[in-house]
């Protein structure tokens, strides 16, 4: 993550275009919202920062993904922070395939292949290191 925030921070300083960015997480308001939102506004001053994050909890994973690809076709998003796992289904799947994250990952880069998009997960299970 701290190599995308780097990125980012470059991009901004050289003024090379107008970043927007979406962070997508349905745990965010436990902590990694507050960290990327003083280090993306106030360190780096980029103000064109939403997030997505609690309102995931009561959706299907179809809901999801719309949720998602409607946001980032109306904001014009081109930078994506993305959760692997958005959906309590996705911790007892084991084909990563048919993990919410991944089926936004193939939606987005359907969508637009120029999105930059940064996955991550808080996990222990060895599966999803081996994807």
């Amino acid at each position: 993550m701290i190599n995308l925030l780097y990125l980012i921070s470059q991009l901004h300083q050289l003024h090379m275009y107008q970043l927007n960015i979406l962070y997508i997480d349905d745990e965010a308001d436990e902590g990694w919202c507050e960290l990327l939102c003083q280090i993306i506004y106030d360190i780096n001053n980029i103000k064109d920062f939403e997030h997505i994050g609690r309102e995931l909890k009561n959706m299907t994973v179809d809901e999801i993904v719309n949720h998602v690809m409607n946001k980032i076709t109306e904001s014009n998003i081109n930078v994506v922070i993305l959760d692997l796992r958005l959906h309590s289904s996705d911790f007892n799947e084991a084909n990563i395939r048919n993990i919410t994250g991944y089926k936004l990952l193939e939606k987005i880069k359907h969508h637009n292949r120029g999105i930059q998009v940064l996955m991550f997960s808080a996990t222990n299970k060895i599966w999803n290191l081996q994807a």
